[in-house]
């Protein structure tokens, strides 16, 4: 069963946009605040998100594309 962190990471995401970690985190803290599903420290919060994010990189679901430093994340396949 996906988590609330998970899930908006998937909605996020499936937008078909590439986001760089930093603005994809101010998404997904936004909505989880909207929905009141924002628990602990956001600190706590980026690093379950960074998490996840990676998990879903290692399943295949999420593609991240390296240019240089910078990172990009987006629906995988």
């Amino acid at each position: 069963m996906p988590d609330n962190i998970t899930e908006e990471l998937v909605v996020v995401l499936s937008t078909k946009a590439s986001f760089e970690f930093k603005p994809l985190f101010d998404i997904i803290l936004l909505n989880l605040r909207e929905r009141n599903a924002a628990s602990g420290g956001e600190e706590m919060l980026r690093l379950r998100a960074y998490e996840k994010l990676q998990g879903l990189v290692s399943q295949g679901a999420v593609r991240r594309e390296v240019t240089g430093v910078t990172k990009k994340y987006k629906i995988g396949r």
